[in-house]
């Protein structure tokens, strides 16, 4: 893997984090769960208390 191709993946890697942490609990496992079919994820999950209350939850309602 080429220095450029593994800083890609990481800056991607460092991307979902921060959107899952701006996610509330329910929904950063449901994204968690999703990706995890495609690829196990190597971080393990963030305890609730690091989320945001579903109020101030990033994900747009269905």
């Amino acid at each position: 893997m080429t220095d450029q191709r593994r800083e890609e993946k990481e800056t991607a890697s460092i991307a979902l984090f921060n959107r899952v942490q701006s996610l509330c609990f329910d929904c950063s496992v449901q994204e968690e769960d999703r990706r995890s079919e495609k690829r196990l994820l190597s971080r393990k999950r963030r305890p609730f208390d690091r989320h945001v209350s579903q109020e101030t939850c990033l994900k747009p309602p269905n």
